[in-house]
């Protein structure tokens, strides 16, 4: 396996050494995990181009900065190599001769004044056939099957997963390898949470990732979804859909876990449910809990709220209680916290898993319903900011 001996930097960090590649057509390649925003930063970067020669996008009919994206690891070696076609040629003494020559692709650039990028995305997913069809395009910018050249004003950059996340890769050679600048991209929090408020990513995902740091660290390769800043950013679109009405709490669950996964998407629907359900908005469960609120619980849809989240905002209220109060308020409010999670269609049973998941050393539903002191004195000892 070739060793990544490069210094690992942020998207950030990162750009302005990509948009002096681009001007000096120095080919750069980026190395970096799944979902990163290693291609969103090629397009921001072409729209930036476009803008300073006096255009809107890259998108547009006629644009005056182009991107082309060819993702390798779908083309066959034909498509970037050209076919061969028969062509007839009639020669002085009337016979007639074969010649094979190889058609352009018709998705390089031909206009020998414009100017753009020629993004490979997932280079290191192409088999070694494709890789050999680009090799001469990457060194040496031309295609002499084709007898084609890369215009003057277009610059090559690639992109690549790492090796962790899909080891069915494509080692590259070495002349290969030494014709790119090489930048390992990694992920910062910080620096994302200022791109997602600048790019009108939904609240829910902003506080979510901002209350837990360390989201992007757990990519394990076998899952199927994880979560990552792509990821998220495709949540955010439901969670304004949900905003608006067109789809309900339950659909949200099936989306969050579906592009998040089953741990860290029911990490994020229990931090979000209060922010996302109405119902739960207009419930004070502290008041609730203390006998200071009359409401009546029967009306809470449980199907579209979830079992779950309803039993983790509740033991939540619960847990805050003893804030800026005595220990008795905490104690008379546990029969209410019981009755309320048996209203809901709660278990003994879940219950006593949600009180060991709590507490670090178990203790049983029994245990937590007959010894008030000292059940809320483990709880000081896990949060000591409750205390008095």
């Amino acid at each position: 396996m070739t060793n990544l001996n490069i210094k690992p930097t942020t998207l950030g960090k990162a750009k302005p050494v990509i948009i002096a590649c681009i001007k000096l057509h120095q080919a750069v390649i980026l190395h970096g995990k799944p979902g990163i925003g290693k291609t969103q930063m090629i397009e921001e970067i072409a729209d930036e181009f476009n803008e300073e020669l006096g255009g809107v996008s890259f998108r547009d009919k006629e644009p005056e900065f182009n991107l082309i994206s060819l993702r390798l690891s779908q083309f066959p070696p034909e498509d970037l190599a050209g076919l061969p076609v028969p062509v007839e040629k009639k020669l002085k003494n009337g016979d007639i001769k074969y010649i094979t020559y190889r058609s352009l692709p018709d998705f390089l650039p031909r206009d020998k004044k414009s100017k753009g990028i020629l993004f490979l995305d997932e280079i290191n997913q192409a088999n070694s056939s494709v890789l050999h069809a680009v090799f001469e395009l990457i060194l040496d910018r031309r295609i002499t099957a084709c007898n084609y050249s890369l215009p003057k004003g277009w610059s090559i950059v690639a992109a690549c997963n790492d090796y962790e996340d899909n080891p069915e890769i494509t080692e590259f050679s070495r002349p290969l390898n030494n014709r790119f600048l090489h930048l390992n991209i990694v992920q910062d929090v910080k620096e994302w949470l200022i791109w997602a408020k600048k790019n009108s990513i939904h609240p829910n995902i902003i506080k979510f990732v901002d209350d837990n740091r360390g989201v992007f660290n757990d990519i394990n390769p076998k899952n199927v979804c994880f979560c990552s800043p792509r990821t998220l950013a495709q949540v955010s679109n439901f969670e304004f859909m949900f905003d608006k009405g067109d789809i309900n709490c339950a659909d949200i669950s099936l989306v969050v876990h579906g592009l998040l996964g089953k741990e860290i998407g029911e990490n994020y629907l229990s931090s979000t449910a209060m922010a996302r359900s109405g119902v739960l908005k207009d419930l004070d469960i502290k008041k609730y809990l203390r006998g200071d609120l009359e409401y009546d619980l029967t009306t809470i849809d449980v199907e579209s709220v979830g079992l779950k989240v309803l039993e983790k905002a509740f033991f939540i209220a619960l847990l805050s209680l003893p804030d800026n109060s005595k220990k008795g308020n905490f104690e008379s409010a546990l029969p209410k916290y019981f009755e309320s999670l048996h209203t809901f269609g709660s278990t003994d049973e879940t219950i006593t898993a949600q009180i060991n998941e709590m507490f670090n050393d178990g203790m049983t539903l029994s245990e937590f319903k007959d010894s008030f002191t000292e059940a809320y004195g483990k709880l000081i000892e896990l949060y000591p900011t409750l205390a008095v």
